[in-house]
């Protein structure tokens, strides 16, 4: 390790010690993982463990993400420790959302089926939720599909019916 890098280290490692005494928590990598610091456990002379202020996640209950799979899934809760269930077309299942990687938000693809409601910019009126073949987005941040209806939200289409709709809905007109 060169001067220059030890200083950086030592600069990182300071500022992570700076967040603990500010009750930031912080965690530790042992092997592949990075884990919760209990405050018994902070030794900051172990030098071949690489610690880190706890990220926080940047997306919130009913977001919709992309898990490493590729696969879109809607978020269904947070624990504390930063573990998002998440809700897909096949599964249910729990992630780490403080892993960098570990999900992105998801963003519709231009031919991706998607569920589109909300006030269209073509009737003026508020549409239920409807099947679409998404195309683009359009200046104002609106979802187009392909035959140029233009509406405010939008969700993948995973084989069941979207988490907008509920039950009391009146659905006349859908079918």
């Amino acid at each position: 390790m060169t001067t220059n890098e030890a200083i950086e280290r030592a600069e990182y490692q300071l500022a992570v010690m700076e967040a603990f005494t500010q009750g930031q928590p912080i965690e530790c990598n042992y092997g592949n993982s990075f884990y919760s610091l209990i405050e018994s456990d902070h030794n900051w002379l172990w030098p071949n463990y690489n610690y880190r202020v706890q990220p926080q996640p940047t997306f919130s209950v009913g977001d919709w993400v992309v898990a490493s799979d590729g696969l879109p899934y809607r978020v269904i809760y947070i624990t504390d420790s930063d573990y998002c269930g998440l809700s897909g077309a096949d599964s249910e299942y729990s992630i780490d959302a403080a892993l960098p990687t570990a999900l992105t938000p998801w963003q519709p693809k231009s031919g991706d089926w998607v569920w589109m409601w909300g006030d269209s910019h073509v009737s003026g009126k508020f549409t239920h939720p409807r099947l679409f073949q998404f195309s683009h987005m359009d200046e104002d941040g609106m979802y187009v599909a392909t035959l140029d209806f233009t509406m405010p939200y939008c969700e993948p289409f995973i084989g069941s019916l979207p988490s907008s709709l509920k039950v009391e809905d009146d659905v006349t007109g859908l079918f």
